[in-house]
């Protein structure tokens, strides 16, 4: 009985032809790579648009760490840099008003802009003419760029494109921590209490111990009138003494700084968006190695799950690819 012979793949048979499976899958993997951080950077503008601030915050960090990872993973450096502008983009649509609103979130824009195509592409500059793959050195090119870019653009759409407006419940949004973080120090500066109650605190920590008991009450009342007196002089209204200290400073604030002219106030906002970078610079020791670590453990999930795969050169060159290696 003669023998039967399966036909075989014509793409097998083909020389250079990759089968279905071998030109899709890298194809896919490419799509997911580039999708994660757009989708990452759109859902970071709604919610810092809605002014959810905790949560857009948690958003932009997971942004950088994707980002990173598609500096690295994909490899055409033209590709990797046109992914960047488009990562840029994706913060745009939820900010349009903003962005077109103030000429400094449009510059602002373009300095984000500038700052991911060239933090994306000294990533795979580094990684390409490295022989041996040390994360957190390459990492640290789409971090730094990334990081400062969000600050500069984020900081400028709060401030410049509408998103914050010196109101009493702004600045208390601002003063609060502050507040908490004293009181935690200093239990005679609590700043949640009434304004009475904290002014009566801190009279009565100055005042001498020989005072008799039956006259520090009297003394106390005399000596916070006369304080809430000098306030309200220098605040031009008056205080309500119900209500919390931070509360009370933040309608003076809000009064000031309304009474301030517009270039007065745009000098203020640019003051504030540099005093965030400075902040954010300061912290960097923190912020970069927690991220660079997410990236590299996400890498190595990556790895370990074959969506990349780790391939050496004939110079013993470690190297990444979506691809499987023969």
């Amino acid at each position: 009985m003669p023998s039967v012979t399966p036909i075989a793949n014509p793409a097998q048979n083909v020389p250079g032809r990759l089968s279905f499976r071998q030109e899709w899958v890298p194809a896919l993997k490419t799509i997911f790579v580039a999708a994660a951080p757009i989708g990452l950077g759109a859902w970071c503008g709604s919610l810092f648009t809605h002014g959810e601030f905790g949560y857009s915050l948690l958003a932009t960090l997971a942004f950088v760490v994707f980002f990173t990872l598609q500096s690295i993973l994909v490899a055409n450096i033209s590709f990797v840099s046109l992914l960047a502008v488009l990562d840029a983009f994706s913060f745009a649509p939820f900010i349009y008003q903003s962005l077109f609103s103030s000429r400094y979130v449009l510059g602002a824009f373009a300095v984000l802009l500038i700052f991911l195509v060239f933090g994306a592409r000294a990533t795979k500059s580094h990684f390409k003419s490295s022989v041996k793959i040390v994360f957190s050195r390459i990492a640290s090119h789409s971090i730094d760029a990334a990081v400062m870019g969000l600050a500069i653009f984020l900081s400028t759409v709060y401030f410049f494109g509408g998103v914050y407006r010196f109101s009493p419940q702004s600045i208390s949004g601002f003063m609060e921590p502050v507040a908490s973080s004293v009181a935690y120090y200093n239990p005679n500066f609590n700043l949640a209490t009434s304004t009475q109650s904290f002014l009566k605190q801190v009279v009565q920590s100055r005042l001498p111990s020989n005072i008799p008991i039956v006259s520090r009450e009297a003394i106390t009342n005399q000596l916070v009138s006369q304080v809430n007196a000098q306030l309200e002089n220098y605040a031009g209204s008056n205080i309500d003494l119900s209500k919390t200290p931070v509360q009370n400073i933040s309608i003076i604030l809000a009064d000031k700084i309304s009474a301030l002219s517009s270039k007065t106030k745009i000098a203020l906002n640019v003051i504030l968006v540099i005093a965030i970078l400075l902040s954010v610079k300061s912290v960097s020791f923190i912020i970069y190695p927690i991220i660079s670590l997410l990236a590299y453990l996400i890498f190595q999930i990556l790895l370990a799950f074959n969506f990349a795969f780790m391939r050496y050169t004939q110079t013993s060159k470690e190297s990444v690819s979506l691809e499987k290696g023969d």
